[in-house]
């Protein structure tokens, strides 16, 4: 849809040049008028407005195919917030279920502070000078608070 639009504005800019074009020939004197060159730029002007009319058919199909899409994934504005809405638990329900479960509250502390340490431990790792495959020596992970000399 993206390329289709670009396009469609490229068309425009190239038929706004050769509609300018065609002004200034038609403003001189008959005599001095190329006929022949009037006629080649109208040509091309017919040919970009036929693209035009493609461009913006293939960008109306793929359209409706995005929308069928996201009608089939569910993925339209209306149908996540009715999931949402008709979903069981809220956010303040999900805590209040955490107050009343410190099992529950234990089981995700530990399963965070083991993410927490894994990350400090990656980041250790990362920080740290690494020989690649070609030869070079770098620090993956470049940060003021990592860099080293």
């Amino acid at each position: 849809m993206n390329r289709c639009l670009k396009s469609n504005k490229d068309n425009i800019n190239e038929m706004s040049v050769i509609e300018k074009i065609i002004r200034d020939e038609r403003a001189l004197d008959k005599d001095q008028r190329d006929q022949d060159y009037i006629m080649n730029m109208e040509r091309q002007m017919a040919a970009l407005r036929a693209s035009q009319e493609s461009l913006n058919r293939d960008y109306r199909e793929l359209q409706s195919k995005k929308a069928s899409m996201l009608r089939e994934m569910k993925g339209t504005r209306e149908q996540r917030i009715k999931r949402l809405e008709d979903s069981k638990q809220s956010f303040t329900s999900w805590v209040a279920n955490l107050i009343q479960n410190p099992e529950v509250m234990k089981k995700y502390g530990i399963e965070m502070e083991k993410m927490r340490l894994a990350m400090i431990k990656e980041q250790e790792r990362l920080s740290a000078f690494h020989k690649y495959e070609d030869g070079q020596v770098d620090q993956p992970f470049l940060t003021p608070d990592t860099i080293m000399e």
